[in-house]
């Protein structure tokens, strides 16, 4: 299989949305763009290092990215979604079609997801 890179995903707890206390917004790099997310507050994976792969989600009848080696976790995808109510730990993108053009599904990817 191909390289491995990492991702770098950050959130910073003061930018919690003032309507809805549960939005944690943050920003993910890869390869030198950025990526918008959202995450709510009360299921958001811990902060750590995590392998990430391309794989068939029966939910949502397509690849997405998922997050491996969460623990007492699984199904963690990055996919699509607006509101809190569309998370229960994923990882929230405004266009999924948009970070899957950056990545590569030859490749092994690391998350680091840091909490500023």
């Amino acid at each position: 299989m191909g390289r491995e890179l990492e991702l770098v995903l950050e959130r910073k707890y003061y930018d919690l949305d003032k309507w809805e206390e549960k939005r944690v917004l943050g920003k993910m790099m890869i390869n030198g763009r950025i990526i918008r997310t959202l995450e709510n507050r009360t299921n958001m994976v811990d902060a750590g290092i995590y392998d990430i792969v391309y794989e068939w989600s029966p939910k949502f009848k397509r690849n997405l990215w998922e997050l491996k080696g969460v623990p007492g976790r699984t199904e963690i995808k990055i996919h699509n979604g607006r509101e809190t109510k569309h998370s229960r730990g994923c990882i929230l993108v405004k266009d999924v079609d948009k970070f899957n053009s950056l990545m590569d599904s030859k490749n092994n990817y690391k998350i680091n997801i840091k909490n500023k």
